[in-house]
């Protein structure tokens, strides 16, 4: 280790977290079509789908079929919604309305049996 980093490890006054001094991020170039199905929260069947589309590119080392990392990053930048469409729209009217008929027919129900 080099000595800076080891007087910063031998000295707590320095508030230097040592994980953040030890630690190094690791992002990877390649990633399995198990690790893609997870990373973009679908099945491995649909990634192989998108593979076979050619939606999805891929690389094959050996027997091993792997995927960009980054190709999955600009698989979501590009198919991401920034419509809104997809979000469900406001239902706390419909559900408040639905709520108060369901009280009136309990209050009507329960008041006939004391």
């Amino acid at each position: 280790m080099p000595s800076q980093l080891l007087q910063h490890l031998d000295c707590p006054s320095q508030n230097i977290p040592q994980q953040n001094i030890l630690h190094t991020e690791f992002q990877p170039i390649v990633v399995s079509v198990k690790t893609a199905s997870n990373l973009l929260s679908v099945s491995e069947r649909t990634v192989w789908d998108l593979i076979r589309e050619g939606v999805l590119p891929s690389m094959r080392i050996g027997s091993r079929v792997l995927v960009v990392y980054e190709d999955i990053l600009d698989f979501v930048r590009q198919n991401a919604d920034k419509s809104g469409k997809l979000v469900r729209p406001d239902r706390s009217n419909a559900l408040a309305s639905l709520n108060r008929s369901r009280s009136k027919a309990n209050l009507k129900n329960d008041g006939g049996v004391k």
